[in-house]
């Protein structure tokens, strides 16, 4: 049986160079901003929910 070798060329892996940022200061704090903002939007979200869930399951019966 003969084997059968991929024809894909395999991948580097990704290394960043040295001295260079991943991302430049300003673009990871507006990062870290829209993370925060989305988590603290999570967070209101539910507690409106669960708060107004025994209202709304005693007025659908």
């Amino acid at each position: 049986m003969a084997t059968a070798q991929p024809n894909a060329p395999t991948a580097k892996p990704a290394i960043p160079q040295p001295g260079v940022a991943a991302l430049p200061v300003a673009n990871r704090g507006l990062l870290t901003l829209g993370v925060m903002l989305a988590t603290i939007m999570q967070i209101l979200d539910t507690t409106i929910a669960n708060v107004a869930l025994p209202h709304m399951t005693t007025q659908l019966g």
